[in-house]
This record gives structure tokens, sequence and C-alpha cells, in this order.
């Protein structure tokens, strides 16, 4: 099963080498495939060359350069996605293929990798959004998407905690926050709160 997806993998890089790029975008876009695939053919030599039963049970990457290559890429993704945010419409609707696509998957007899998963995001998932996240979105009052929120999520989910009453960094920076609001808005000493989603108190 592996070798059968590595020879079909392989053949797609012999092609997709093979193939002409006319400016700056279409170059882009070539690279980031070729970078696609080449990370996959990797997964699946380094899965097909290490026995199942000497496999770390770790949920780390197998491989931690491929898998910070994918990290890369979703950054870099995401950033693009807030930069460009104003070149694109305020909402677009979902193609039908691409619904399908979702709608119709069936459930996975095996695991994906990492890019594979990833790439279907960018690919599904990221151009079909609600629009909120742009500037003319006036539909409702809703947080729009932004740098320092894709950074302050990414760092949160590293650190997989909540700010309970331990002797931890978020715990003090919840409080200092909190402390913060309090002047600002003129609340009396000894005032308290909690932060929430989308920083309500």
């Amino acid at each position: 099963m592996t070798n059968k997806k590595l020879e079909e993998l392989t053949a797609q890089a012999l092609i997709k080498l093979q193939e002409h790029v006319c400016d700056i975008e279409s170059l882009n876009q070539w690279k980031k495939q070729m970078f696609y695939l080449i990370n996959e053919i990797g997964e699946q030599k380094l899965s097909s060359a290490v026995p199942m039963n000497q496999r770390d049970s770790s949920l780390d990457p197998v491989d931690w350069s491929s898998a910070r290559f994918v990290a890369h890429q979703m950054l870099n993704s995401s950033m693009n996605y807030i930069q460009h945010v104003r070149d694109r419409p305020v909402w677009q609707s979902m193609p039908n293929d691409v619904r399908a696509a979702i709608e119709d998957e069936c459930l996975p007899e095996n695991g994906q990798s990492l890019s594979a998963v990833c790439n279907d995001v960018l690919s599904y998932v990221l151009p079909y959004g609600r629009g909120s996240v742009h500037p003319r979105f006036w539909g409702w009052a809703s947080g729009e998407g932004t740098l320092d929120g894709i950074l302050a999520d990414m760092v949160a989910a590293t650190m997989n905690m909540n700010a309970c009453a331990y002797t931890n960094s978020a715990a003090f920076v919840e409080r200092t926050v909190i402390e913060w609001m309090r002047q600002i808005f003129g609340f009396p000493k000894g005032t308290s709160g909690g932060l929430l989603q989308r920083c309500q108190m």
C-alpha cells in the first residue's frame, strides 16, 4: 500500500518537473505544489523504512524538519490570507465540487500525513469562510482576524493551559489584564473577573 502511494507521488513529481511556468505567480504555485509532493514523498519513504513495531508511540512528528516546513507553510498562508484580504470579495460561495469533496468524504481507514491534511485545509476550508475577517463585512459585530490573533492563538495552542488559580504565567497575565480593564473603565478596587473567548469579561 505504502509502496504504491510512493510510486504515485513520485510519478506526480516527475510530471510536475516538466511543467512550464510563465510568470512569478505560476512559479510560486509550482513551487508550492512541488514542496508538497517532496514532503509527501519524504514522509512515505520514512514510514516505509521504519518497522511498525519500532515506531515511537508518541504523538510527536516522525520528522521534525518536515513538520516545521508544513508549519511555516501554514503560517505563511495565514499571513497571506490577512495581508491580501482586501483583494478578495467579502464572501464567496463554496463551489459544488468543493462542498461535495467535504460532505462526501468517507470515514478514512488510514491516517493522512500532516502536509496532506493542511493542503486540504488550504484548498477546501480557508477560501470559503463566512467573511467576517473582511474589513467590509458589516453583517454583525464580529472580531476580525488579525496577525496578532494568529500569533496569539499559535502561542496559546503551544502552551495548552488554562488560567486557573495556579502559579503560572497565564494566570498572572489574566489578572494583570483584568486590572488594566478595571482601571480603564473606572471600576472600584477589588473588582474581579475573568477573560473568556473573544475577550469578554
